[in-house]
């Protein structure tokens, strides 16, 4: 399951390690309202560090921040977007595809993790995440009040500092 391959994951917030007891992974996600699941909780201060960075970079989203959104990306990132085109290769072209979305988006609108898993080494880390954006943040009729969209993200420290190298939004193809 994925707490077992990704070692940690953060539900509504909070962080929580698979339980080394054999119960299932299920018993160790965290529950609506705060009720605690088994297991200790994690306490790696580069994966707090790492939240904090994405909770800010989402904020930005919401304020159409934009020098606040590149603000943690690296100057060579490669992005993989939900419109065309495939892929946006360096910050230049990361910042041009904000226009698009800010088209739909209005300031303050909803851009939020309903779920975030966050796996870091010593230089490198991943950010699984499932968001929320809108109401209205698409052209498409059919998302008038919002979606979810999945999120990766691929981070690399530099400088002692976290940086966001790779970003990868999706949503799931039509059958």
């Amino acid at each position: 399951m994925i707490a077992t391959v990704l070692g940690l994951l953060v539900v509504y917030g909070r962080r929580w390690r698979a339980p080394e007891s054999g119960l299932s992974d299920s018993a160790a996600f965290a529950r609506p309202g705060g009720a605690r699941g088994v297991g200790p909780m994690t306490e790696n201060p580069e994966v707090a560090r790492i939240e904090a960075l994405l909770e800010a970079w989402a904020e930005a989203v919401r304020r159409h921040d934009v020098p606040a959104i590149l603000a943690h990306h690296e100057p060579d990132m490669l992005m993989f977007d939900l419109p065309p085109p495939l892929q946006c290769r360096g910050i230049e072209a990361y910042e041009q595809t904000w226009d698009l979305l800010f088209r739909y988006h209005r300031p303050g609108t909803a851009f939020d993790f309903r779920e975030l898993a966050v796996t870091a080494g010593a230089e490198v880390a991943f950010a699984a995440a499932i968001m929320w954006c809108g109401p209205d943040a698409s052209s498409d009729p059919a998302d008038k009040d919002g979606f979810l969209f999945r999120l990766t993200v691929g981070l690399r420290k530099t400088g002692g500092e976290w940086r966001i190298a790779h970003e990868h939004h999706s949503v799931p193809a039509a059958a």
